[in-house]
């Protein structure tokens, strides 16, 4: 054979080899697939008898380290991780409402070492506004303790004994004390200029002050939201300026020309607590 004619077929062989490289794939996949479509009557049969074969003969308990002894079954097992789940919702429930509990109580501020925390177990149903608190043994109540909650005084322990103690809220009708009054501006509180007044509890969750003139009222600026607080030197030093409530409404008083009736609320329902702070280590007075 000639030197030309040998280059031509290796020229021609080496053609036929890169065509049956780009060629290949896209021919040999169809018959792959069908191949292996070929085997699937076997196969899946052949499979599923294996899984069962493994299901049937294997030992599938699971390893039970907490009771390697007695090995529980599944089920067993399940139904205790299910408890455990839901004892861990309860308890981070529990956990939850202890840190919102204990941020509220905080609110007192340095009071907050003075006080201690007491459940209410009820509340007049007549027509007096008192709170039932709980005894326990290791807390001494006495009469005329103070009461607080975290937006400021509820009222003073009027009876105390085994059974518990009932604490007259300073919206029961006829309770007095001396306040002041002024405003939170600027994220501070300003005392108004206004002479301290004796409020009295008039019943349904509210209060009145009867001893100021509408012009003292009025050079002073009071209005509706401005703040009521303590300034009572029968009460604990400590709780001078604890908040006592708002203004609500200012009205003219038609049995007395000239002066007029502030109501007041307090910042919460009074009778609505489910826990106060009762002031145990009053201190200085």
């Amino acid at each position: 054979m000639s030197f030309v004619r040998f280059n031509h077929v290796f020229l021609a062989l080496m053609g036929l080899s890169l065509a049956s490289v780009a060629i290949s794939p896209r021919i040999g996949a169809a018959p792959r697939v069908n191949l292996q479509a070929l085997f699937a009557p076997i196969s899946v049969p052949v499979r599923g008898i294996a899984s069962w074969a493994h299901t049937r003969f294997t030992d599938t308990t699971p390893r039970d380290i907490a009771s390697p002894d007695t090995p529980r079954t599944v089920a067993q097992v399940r139904q205790e991780n299910t408890e455990l789940r839901l004892a861990v919702i309860e308890l981070t429930k529990q956990l939850e409402h202890l840190q919102l509990l204990n941020a509220d109580r905080e609110k007192l501020g340095v009071l907050r070492q003075q006080c201690t925390p007491v459940d209410v177990i009820g509340a007049d149903s007549g027509v007096r506004e008192t709170l039932q608190l709980e005894s326990t043994p290791t807390l001494s109540l006495h009469k005329d303790m103070a009461v607080l909650y975290s937006g400021g005084l509820v009222g003073r322990i009027s009876s105390a004994g085994i059974g518990g103690a009932q604490v007259r809220l300073i919206t029961d009708e006829g309770f007095g004390m001396t306040c002041g009054f002024g405003r939170i501006a600027g994220g501070r509180y300003q005392s108004l200029m206004l002479p301290p007044a004796l409020v009295r509890g008039t019943g349904n969750g509210r209060m009145v002050a009867q001893f100021l003139t509408i012009e003292q009222i009025k050079q002073a600026g009071l209005a509706e939201n401005d703040s009521v607080v303590l300034e009572d030197r029968d009460w604990p030093q400590p709780l001078w300026g604890q908040n006592v409530g708002r203004v609500v409404s200012i009205t003219a008083r038609r049995s007395a020309p000239g002066y007029a009736d502030v109501h007041i609320e307090p910042f919460a329902n009074l009778m609505q607590l489910k826990e106060v702070m009762v002031m145990t280590r009053p201190g200085d007075r």
